[in-house]
C-alpha cells in the first residue's frame, strides 16, 4: 500500500499483517471538528474496501465514500478503494490518495459515527438504529447522519476561515511539509484559537 500522510502504519507481530488508524495530530484535529474523544479517533481501525469488506456500497469511479461500523468496544471506517490509489488512469480525479483534503472532509463526518458505535454500544443495536432511520427519514435526512455532517460543516468553515482570513493553505502547512507530531500539534492549535477567536468575535 502507498503511504498516506493522513494514515499511521502500525505493523503487528503477525507477519505481512499491516493495521492503518489516524496519526495523533490527524486524529486530534478531527477530534476538535467533530468533538469526538480524541482516543476514540486513534483506536479506529481504517481499512480499504475489498471482497471481504464489500461495504460501502458507493461507486469509486464517482469519488466514493465510507462507512463506520463497530461496537463500544472495537471500530472501524472502511473507506472504497479509490482513497488509497493515486491511479488517475483508473479514478481520474477521484483517485484521492495523497488528497489530504477529501480525506480529511469525509472522516470529518464518519468520525461522529465513532461515537455513535459507542453509544450504542452493541453492533445489532446500531444497525437497527441507523436501518429504522435510513428507512423513515432517507440516508441524508437521518438525525445520525446529520449530526455526523456537523462535522464536515466545520470542517469546510474552518478551512475556509484560514485561508480567507489567514491567508494560509491549513492542509498542506500542517499536514503536508513532513513536520514533526509535536509541530503539527502545536500548529492546529495555533489556528484552531484563532478560528475559535474569530467565531466568539461574530
Amino acid at each position: 500500500m502507498n503511504y498516506n500522510p493522513n494514515l499511521h502504519t502500525n505493523i503487528s507481530q503477525k507477519p505481512r499483517k499491516v493495521k492503518l488508524s489516524f496519526s495523533k495530530p490527524v486524529a486530534y484535529f478531527l477530534s476538535l471538528l467533530s468533538g469526538v474523544d480524541r482516543t476514540t479517533i486513534e483506536d479506529a481501525r481504517i481499512y480499504s474496501r475489498s471482497l471481504y469488506r464489500f461495504l460501502p456500497w458507493y461507486n469509486a469511479l464517482k469519488g466514493g465514500g465510507a462507512i463506520t461500523l463497530g461496537s463500544a468496544k472495537k471500530a472501524s471506517i472502511t473507506y472504497t478503494e479509490n482513497f488509497f490509489s493515486a491511479n488517475i488512469q483508473q479514478y481520474k480525479s477521484k483517485a484521492y490518495l495523497n488528497n489530504m483534503h477529501a480525506w480529511l472532509r469525509l472522516s470529518a463526518h464518519e468520525v461522529t459515527h465513532l461515537e455513535h458505535a459507542k453509544r450504542y454500544k452493541y453492533l445489532l443495536w446500531y444497525l437497527i438504529v441507523f436501518g429504522y432511520q435510513y428507512l423513515r427519514y432517507g440516508h441524508d435526512l437521518a438525525p445520525l447522519e446529520i449530526e455526523a455532517d456537523l462535522g464536515r460543516f466545520q470542517y469546510d468553515k474552518f478551512i475556509s476561515f484560514t485561508r480567507y482570513n489567514l491567508d494560509v493553505d491549513f492542509v498542506t502547512t500542517v499536514f503536508l511539509n513532513n513536520l514533526k507530531e509535536e509541530k503539527q500539534m502545536a500548529l492546529i492549535d495555533f489556528y484552531w484559537q484563532k478560528y475559535q477567536l474569530s467565531n466568539r468575535s461574530s
